[in-house]
């Protein structure tokens, strides 16, 4: 089970390009979704093949001594093939 709380998950319909940096997923969110990436919400796309995805969750967070910004990788899962019977 996974506790999402207060955020939002969209799913990217069709194929996506899984080459895709951090910078072109949030591109995507931006351009085609019209929506922040920084905001409380997961972005889910799909490869070509349907075996794997990349869940994009971007937040920022300011260093105190640097006043940086810092964003976090996407995760990458891979789902095991389906066995045709």
């Amino acid at each position: 089970m996974i506790n999402l709380g207060n955020k939002r998950v969209y799913l990217a319909c069709g194929k996506t390009d899984m080459r895709k940096s951090i910078d072109g997923l949030a591109a995507i969110v931006e351009g085609s979704f019209n929506l922040d990436p920084f905001g409380e919400t997961l972005f889910v796309f799909c490869n070509g093949k349907r075996d794997r995805v990349k869940i994009l969750e971007l937040f920022r967070y300011r260093n105190n001594s640097s006043n940086s910004v810092v964003t976090l990788i996407p995760m990458i899962a891979r789902t095991p093939p389906s066995r045709v019977m």
